[in-house]
C-alpha cells in the first residue's frame, strides 16, 4: 500500500454568471480522483448546475462539505462546494450554470493518484471564519486507516486577483508542514477563491490540527483524508 499523491491543479476559471472551460488539469490517467472546488458568496450549487460532462459524473462529496458563513450574494459571504469524480482518462471541458442567480461563482478542478475507488474520503470535518481575520486553523480529522493523504481545502472571500499571496505559512505539528498546492482569488463579483495544501498521515488516528496565515477575510474551509488505494491479490 502506498500513499496517495498529488497530481496537478487545473486553471481557475470564475464568472459573474456561468463558469465555462473549466478544464482537468493536465497529466491526469485513468483511476485519478478530480476534486471540483466551488467557491460562491455563500449561494447554494449543486450537482444539475455542472455541463458538459463525459464518463462518470461530478457527484457533492460526503462528509463536510458544503461549509458557508455570511449573507448570500455579498461581501463577506462565502461558501465551498465539493464534488468529485474518478476519470477514464479523458476530460471535456465543463461548465458551471447560474440558475441561482449567483454574485459570482469560481472553480478549480485538483487531481490526485492511488486513491482508493470504493471510498476515496476516510473522514473529513469542516468549519468557517465568520468574522474576518488573518490566520485561520482547520480541524483535525481521525483516520481509521494509514497512509492517508490529508488534504486541506479553504474558501476565501477575498476580492483581488491574485496567486500565491492569499495564504502562508502552512503548519501542523502532527504531520509537518503541510505542502501548498493552490493558492489564488479573483475579483468578479465580491470575489473570492481558494488554499489547498496537503500532507501525509502515516499512521491511523488523529490528523492534529492545521494553521494558516492568510489575509482579513472570511472562510470556510474542510480538512479531508483521503484514502490510499487497496490492492486485491489472487491466491491460486
Amino acid at each position: 500500500m502506498s500513499y496517495p499523491t498529488f497530481v496537478a491543479a487545473g486553471t481557475l476559471q470564475s464568472g459573474t454568471n456561468n463558469v465555462t472551460n473549466l478544464a482537468a488539469p493536465a497529466g491526469i490517467r485513468r483511476g485519478d480522483l478530480l476534486l471540483l472546488l466551488v467557491e460562491t458568496a455563500n449561494q447554494v450549487v449543486v450537482e444539475a448546475d455542472i455541463t458538459g460532462e463525459i464518463g462518470a459524473q461530478y457527484v457533492a462529496a460526503p462528509g463536510a462539505a458544503p461549509q458557508g458563513t455570511g449573507g448570500a450574494g455579498v461581501a463577506g459571504g462565502v461558501r465551498l462546494t465539493v464534488f468529485y469524480k474518478f476519470t477514464a482518462g479523458t476530460e471535456a471541458n465543463i461548465g458551471i450554470t447560474d440558475g441561482n442567480a449567483r454574485d459570482h461563482t469560481a472553480a478549480v478542478i485538483l487531481a490526485f493518484r492511488n486513491v482508493d475507488q470504493l471510498n476515496p474520503f476516510n473522514t473529513s470535518a469542516g468549519g468557517v471564519q465568520a468574522a474576518a481575520a488573518t490566520s485561520l486553523t482547520l480541524p483535525q480529522v481521525t483516520t481509521t486507516r494509514s497512509q492517508c493523504m490529508i488534504v486541506n481545502v479553504v474558501a476565501s472571500d477575498r476580492d483581488l486577483a491574485a496567486t500565491n499571496t492569499t495564504f502562508s505559512a502552512w503548519a501542523n505539528a502532527t504531520t509537518g508542514a503541510p505542502t501548498e498546492r493552490f493558492d489564488q482569488t479573483v475579483a468578479t463579483g465580491t470575489g473570492g477563491g481558494f488554499g489547498v495544501a496537503t500532507a501525509l498521515l502515516g499512521v491511523a488516528g488523529a490528523s492534529g490540527q492545521t494553521t494558516v496565515t492568510t489575509t482579513n477575510n472570511t472562510a470556510a474551509y474542510i480538512t479531508y483524508a483521503l484514502e490510499p488505494r487497496r490492492h486485491f491479490y489472487s491466491v491460486s
